[in-house]
């Protein structure tokens, strides 16, 4: 359960992960990733053992409020990107463990959703192997997305083409995390 629960509802984060890890080769960099990663795995979690405990008071429309945490980091990371020129070999920017679990906590809106109901169901035993294995799948999603970002070719690309397709990705996840959990709605079509 673990398993397939964390990896259907954190992909988006491996896709994010390599980026960072593509990015920020620097062995302080790396921690920079691992640290935030950690940090904001730890908050879902708390927040899911919370909501289980008093699941009336979490709405899924407030936790998707938290997508306008991804949009106006890829706005960010869209306009410092557009200061650049495309072949401009420029250092990439510091990363800071803050940024990296806010980016990652807010797409793990929908980690919440899937986690909550399944601490509010379950034994003490079961919750603690259910954490076990999201800390063992949050180490294997960081070394499988710094493997990936550290491919020579891949980083090149990551590096010309990354800050911009980073913030699209951004932006698309927080529109994707503010639709799905109802906390922004679309006009419905025929509505007089």
């Amino acid at each position: 359960m673990g398993v397939a629960s964390f990896a259907a509802t954190n992909v988006d984060d491996l896709l994010i992960l390599t980026f960072f890890f593509g990015h920020h080769s620097s062995q302080s960099g790396r921690w920079q990733i691992v640290i935030g990663q950690c940090l904001a795995l730890g908050a879902i979690v708390l927040l899911s053992l919370a909501g289980g405990t008093a699941a009336h008071f979490l709405s899924p429309r407030h936790v998707g409020l938290l997508g306008f945490l991804p949009i106006l980091i890829g706005v960010r990371h869209f306009l410092i990107a557009g200061r650049r020129a495309p072949e401009a070999s420029v250092p990439a920017q510091a990363i800071s463990v803050t940024q990296v679990a806010a980016v990652i906590f807010a797409s793990g809106a929908d980690s919440i959703g899937v986690y909550l109901p399944w601490f509010a169901t379950s034994s003490r035993g079961q919750m603690l192997t259910f954490i076990a294995t999201l800390a063992g799948m949050a180490a294997f999603w960081c070394g499988l997305a710094a493997y990936l970002g550290g491919r020579a070719r891949l980083q090149h690309s990551l590096r010309r083409f990354g800050p911009r397709l980073m913030a699209i990705v951004l932006m698309g996840l927080g529109v994707y995390i503010l639709l799905s959990s109802g906390a922004v709605r679309l006009p419905t079509q025929g509505v007089s």
